[in-house]
């Protein structure tokens, strides 16, 4: 059985903020790393993860379903969620994001407001 985990995502990534901007400004890519707490493999993630396809999730319907018990995706936020299971030892994990500051007509910068993820119990 596996039980779902809220945790704040500053203590999984180092960057919680993602600016499309910095591209054509500075000519760089906003990254970030997320941290696995079971085997501390590293997965990175930048500003174009946000744009990517989000009908295809990794999780069986199980996980999805327990996921989305602990946590349902605000609508009225505009959350919208990148799931992931770790290329180390597997954990499902869905980051929830939503569009933050709203710098042009339609294009916004992101925050990733919370992480969930789905330990295995003994």
């Amino acid at each position: 059985m596996a039980n779902a985990h809220l945790v704040d995502p500053q203590e999984r990534f180092n960057a919680i903020d993602f600016d499309p901007r910095t591209e054509h400004w500075e000519h760089s890519i906003c990254v970030s790393d997320y941290t696995c707490p079971e085997c501390k493999y590293q997965v990175r993630f930048s500003t174009h993860d946000f744009y990517g396809d989000r009908t295809v999730c990794p999780f069986d319907d199980q996980q999805r379903q327990i996921i989305e018990s602990a946590r349902l995706l605000s609508a009225s936020d505009r959350e919208q969620c990148l799931d992931f299971l770790c290329p180390q030892c597997g954990l499902p994990v869905r980051a929830v994001y939503r569009p933050d500051s709203e710098f042009a007509m339609g294009a916004y910068t992101y925050k990733i407001v919370v992480v969930i993820e789905l330990h295995e119990t003994g």
